[in-house]
């Protein structure tokens, strides 16, 4: 038996991950605990919620870190500077001392390796190619993996400064939003925007096996340190809009364009690995640059694979996942047949029933208990006739998604809803889409894509007859990020989809994350019910009780 913890932290997204005997057993990224949004710190409450999963400290084998510190060093790369420095390694050893003991051996993997084995090893495939594309860990920007029979195989790389990650994010800075956080928002300003106004193929020069070099221009604007490391961004894109200006369509353009480049990058790079592995059916897809679900569509429509895979936290808090399967005993990971499992998101932390009465009394909330049929059918129907509703059920789900456990569910019917939601209660920009939760069996009669999973990282066409019917979770361009729900996943959940379908015809809802913008998603029932009381969310559902919002 083997018991290993993987660790990401120093940079951001912190997270912990357990792993004994090569499954999977708890998960979770260190803002959820510590309420303070994509928290870099040592992950120290996450690796306390770890080890609850296990009898003692003293039976962990071994501790993971998710990069290399003696591979690292001073970059620049606007303002990016070695992950780990010296006194961060050392608090890193006292950390891990203090909460598993002096005598658990602390190791240290790849930071794209350690991407690469959180896709392949929560995936269903034994034999694929993994490609991993990121900002950049230690010196490597894009890593192109083979996964088989439970090992993983490094079989290229690109080095830094060349980072489609790097342009994205520095393109990101350019329009006024904050580097390796906002991206997501870009993505969905691209499509209000035309991608042809702006050149963004000047930030690099392809070569023919997919790879590509940064412009030189672009990388030493970007390197400076005389405060003019937007220079070439403006000279391609014109001014930098800076946070407190109002969105202009001149900004949509450019996301636009960037998000076409990242999208014909991306299929080169995947396209290449297809050449590169011409008996491979399958590829996964790892580091940060894969939580774009546009970009993922457009690859699963057009790569030429049979399947796709990326593990939800594609980012660097999934990066533990991976270190923590890397500690393991490669004869363990072997042996394990994944072939029909679905990867399970419910990592993080659940609370007792019990639990949750006292504290509403306690608050002095009026609540009532309902049994699960007659919750989900009253829920249902609050729903349809309009209510907001917080969605609190079993454990927390690990990565930047809401899917289920910790959401906030809407009836996707309603015209106003998208823009109450924005303005009202989510309180974040206006232009940015919300997403549909649909049961898998229905999924196909709403949407058109490529690939329909249960993790919201891609988008596909919602189809033209439900666009108008569905105005609250269909974007500008007629898309949707969609989540498939399966039962065995999330059977709460299902069964509240199956009522609201049963109620309204449509087993489709509006599902985002349960917090207010400035806040991770909520962990606790405390963080919830707080949300509850201090945002504008009209029913509150803790497991099978229910708050009203008087």
């Amino acid at each position: 038996m083997t018991i290993s913890l993987g660790i990401s932290c120093f940079y951001h997204n912190s997270a912990a991950a357990l792993v004994e005997d090569g499954v999977l057993i708890a998960a979770a990224e260190e803002e959820r605990f510590t309420r303070s949004k994509n928290d870099k710190r040592f992950p120290a409450a996450a690796i306390e919620f770890c080890l609850s999963a296990i009898e003692s400290p003293s039976d962990l084998d071994v501790v993971c870190f998710y990069e290399q510190p003696s591979r690292k060093y001073l970059r620049g790369f606007g303002g990016i500077s070695s992950r780990v420095p010296v006194e961060e390694l050392a608090s890193l050893k006292k950390h891990v001392k203090r909460l598993v003991g002096a005598d658990t051996p602390l190791c240290f993997v790849p930071h794209h390796a350690a991407h690469a084995a959180s896709a392949y090893f929560c995936s269903p495939f034994d034999h694929c190619c993994i490609l991993v594309v990121d900002g950049v860990g230690e010196d490597t920007c894009i890593s192109l993996f083979e996964g088989r029979s439970g090992q993983i195989r490094n079989r290229k790389e690109i080095k830094y400064p060349n980072s489609i990650g790097l342009i994205y994010s520095a393109v990101t800075e350019h329009l006024g939003f904050r580097p390796l956080l906002d991206e997501y928002k870009v993505m969905g300003l691209a499509a209000f925007g035309s991608p042809d106004k702006y050149s963004a193929e000047s930030l690099l020069s392809p070569n023919l096996d997919g790879s590509f070099r940064c412009a030189s221009a672009f990388v030493e604007s970007q390197m400076s340190r005389d405060g003019d490391g937007c220079r070439f961004l403006t000279s391609v894109f014109g001014p930098q809009r800076l946070p407190e200006e109002p969105i202009q369509p001149v900004h949509a353009d450019v996301a636009a364009s960037l998000q076409r480049l990242t999208e014909s990058t991306l299929l080169k790079l995947v396209r290449h690995a297809k050449s590169e592995f011409p008996g491979i059916l399958n590829i996964c897809l790892a580091g940060g640059v894969f939580l774009n679900c546009k970009a993922n569509a457009y690859i699963a429509a057009n790569a030429g694979f049979a399947d796709v895979f990326i593990q939800p936290a594609a980012g660097d808090a999934g990066a533990a996942i991976g270190a923590a399967f890397l500690a393991q005993r490669s004869g363990d990971l072997a042996r394990l047949d994944r072939s029909k499992t679905l990867f399970n998101p419910y990592l993080g932390p659940s609370f007792d029933s019990y639990q949750i009465p006292r504290l509403l009394a306690e608050l002095g909330l009026d609540y009532r208990e309902e049994p699960d049929d007659e919750l989900v059918s009253s829920v249902s129907k609050a729903i349809a006739d309009g209510a907001v509703v917080g969605w609190f059920q079993g454990r927390m789900e690990f990565g930047p998604r809401a899917l289920g456990a910790r959401s906030l569910l809407a009836d996707p019917r309603r015209e106003d809803m998208a823009a109450r939601l924005n303005a009202i209660i989510k309180q974040r920009e206006i232009f940015r889409p919300f997403a549909p939760a649909v049961l898998k069996e229905a999924a196909l009669k709403y949407f058109d894509g490529a690939k329909l999973d249960p993790y919201m990282l891609f988008t596909a066409d919602v189809r033209r007859g439900f666009r108008t019917q569905f105005p609250a979770i269909t974007h500008v361009d007629g898309t949707a990020r969609v989540q498939v729900v399966e039962r065995q996943l999330c059977p709460k959940f299902y069964d509240l989809l199956n009522a609201f379908g049963n109620l309204t015809e449509h087993p489709i809802l509006l599902n985002t994350s349960f917090n207010h913008s400035s806040e991770p998603i909520v962990c606790t029932p405390q963080d919830a019910i707080r949300t509850f009381v201090e945002n504008k969310i009209d029913l509150l559902v803790l497991e099978n009780f229910i708050v009203e919002r008087v």
